[in-house]
């Protein structure tokens, strides 16, 4: 099995008229497509957390990033080693650096950076980290992953890839200009044409780096289909969150659960797999326990998710999350110029009749409109969510190295 997870990859960037994926659309045709599928949050950390224990950021703790996964959850890596299975894993960025335990399970954990971040000097003061090296490009990936593939022995084999070239600076993978996050910003104090410029020169830089990772990921799929004869290999590829270009007054990611930011792309392909599309709500808690069951360990009904290839049985079909939590009061600049204060926490839960956004003060007070019995419900299910918060434990790295490592990378 293989689950291959894009960082900042938006939905129609594989599924939308930009076509910017041709290689891994083509082959999502024959596999599974859920069309309706959202990200934990709108953070590295947090959504890849809930895809290895099957739990909510509330209730995992790891809510944003600098966070360490705690070692008390059975990651799936550790369920699939203890059953027997060859397990590999290839990284591409900072927060997924072994310190935060995500190597939980894993027999070869390849976490070695190799590209310096785009350094603005009020940012970065001179810093080093590991040779000034935060996060790796799709070639890398790709070739340490295959490395692994050529390597691995057993009868049952997980991989997880994590590919990062999405995420800014755009235009790095492409090899050609490049533009950081921060120019966003800058652009913003600029006025409302050099912001509407530079969000356009944002995308395209996306869309080219997106390009070349489609052709690095495919030259992984095509080294699967080598062993289609020797392995039953299924594959699972997602994103751990999207990216605002202006479309809801926001650049980037991270602070805001919006359409953009936690709708991402999901197919699930393989000799098991009806091909097909899928328009229920889904999310990134479900793939813990898709992985296990196509995998036949036990286990597939723990946690907080479902298997996404049983049938529903009469189930309302759901998927939830929320925003990244803040150490501090924080300011949000928007892309209009405004600058919204975020102090609490916001939950968002995408079921058949919508997707909700809130918390459940905001919803309790009237601030949303619309039918007051509907909203009571849903600022319940808020309370729920917040009260496992509240009770919720998690380790937070402090040190100076971890903490301008993720400053550089926006986080």
């Amino acid at each position: 099995m293989v689950l291959i997870t894009l960082d900042t990859l938006r939905y129609d960037s594989l599924f939308g008229e930009s076509g910017v994926m041709p290689r891994l659309a083509a082959r999502a045709e024959s596999g599974l497509v859920f069309d309706r599928f959202y990200s934990a949050t709108s953070s590295t950390q947090p959504t890849h957390a809930s895809i290895f224990t099957g739990l909510h950021p509330w209730q995992h703790g790891v809510t944003r990033n600098g966070l360490v996964l705690p070692a008390s959850f059975d990651t799936l890596a550790e369920r699939l080693a203890d059953t027997g299975w060859s397990t590999g894993a290839v990284v591409a960025s900072f927060p997924l650096d072994r310190r935060f335990l995500f190597q939980q399970g894993f027999d070869h954990y390849h976490d070695e950076m190799t590209e310096e971040h785009l350094r603005h000097k009020d940012d970065w003061n001179d810093f080093e980290i590991a040779d000034g090296t935060f996060y790796s490009l799709g070639e890398h990936v790709t070739s340490q992953a295959l490395e692994q593939i050529d390597l691995a022995t057993g009868e049952h084999q997980f991989f997880w890839f994590h590919y990062f070239d999405p995420h800014a600076p755009y235009g790095d993978a492409a090899g050609g200009e490049r533009l950081e996050s921060n120019d966003l910003r800058l652009a913003i104090a600029e006025g409302p044409e050099a912001i509407e410029q530079a969000l356009a020169t944002a995308r395209a830089l996306y869309d080219q780096d997106i390009a070349r990772m489609d052709e690095q990921i495919e030259r992984v799929l095509a080294r699967l289909d080598q062993d289609s004869d020797r392995y039953e290999t299924h594959v699972i590829v997602t994103a751990d969150h999207g990216e605002s270009f202006g479309e809801d007054n926001s650049y980037g990611h991270r602070r805001r659960v919006t359409r953009y930011q936690v709708h991402v792309p999901c197919v699930v392909m393989g000799p098991r797999v009806p091909p097909g599309r899928r328009d229920e709500p889904a999310g990134s808690v479900d793939l813990y326990h898709t992985l296990l069951s196509l995998a036949g360990v036990s286990g597939a009904d723990d946690g907080s998710g479902r298997d996404l290839l049983a049938p529903l049985g009469g189930r309302p079909a759901f998927a939830a999350g929320m925003r990244a939590t803040v150490t501090a009061p924080v300011y949000d600049p928007r892309t209009n110029g405004r600058s919204v204060l975020i102090d609490t926490e916001q939950y968002f839960l995408a079921r058949e009749d919508g997707m909700f956004v809130g918390n459940p003060e905001r919803l309790q007070t009237g601030g949303d409109r619309g039918d007051p019995e509907l909203l009571a419900e849903i600022a319940g299910i808020f309370a729920e969510f917040q009260a496992e918060l509240r009770a919720s434990e998690s380790e937070e790295l402090m040190d100076d190295e971890t903490l301008e490592a993720l400053n550089a990378l926006g986080y």
